[in-house]
């Protein structure tokens, strides 16, 4: 989705309460850019931005919060740079990584996906 379009979603004017950025396929450099672009505008409008996955960044662009997947940096390890006033979400796929997840200071945010593998979502927005 090339990031001008965000500005035409109606849901940053109809009260979203917070944007999650998740990218899989651009290089560094190009989420960080799309990142950048889309905190100007989640800025604008008073609206949290979480970044997924990328630590690095969520830091360079002053996210909001980072959400992460089981595979990613440990939770205590991405706790000790962030501090604990960032949000930190984690996602979990039972209730045992719910509550390491917790315990290992992600409490902010638990998140409980599909139960089942899936195919990664691409390609949500029209063009």
């Amino acid at each position: 989705m090339p990031v001008l379009r965000l500005k035409e979603l109606p849901i940053i004017l109809g009260g979203c309460t917070m944007v999650q950025l998740r990218e899989k396929d651009s290089s560094s450099l190009a989420f960080y850019r799309q990142a950048r672009e889309v905190k100007r505008i989640t800025d604008q409008y008073q609206v949290p931005l979480i970044i997924n996955d990328r630590l690095d960044i969520a830091l360079a662009v002053k996210a909001s919060g980072i959400h992460i997947e089981q595979s990613d940096l440990l939770v205590p390890v991405i706790r000790e740079i962030i501090g604990k006033d960032m949000p930190l979400g984690v996602s979990v796929s039972s209730t045992e990584e719910a509550g390491q997840a917790m315990e290992d200071g992600a409490a902010n945010q638990p998140s409980s996906g599909n139960q089942k593998e899936e195919p990664a979502q691409h390609n949500l927005m029209p063009d």
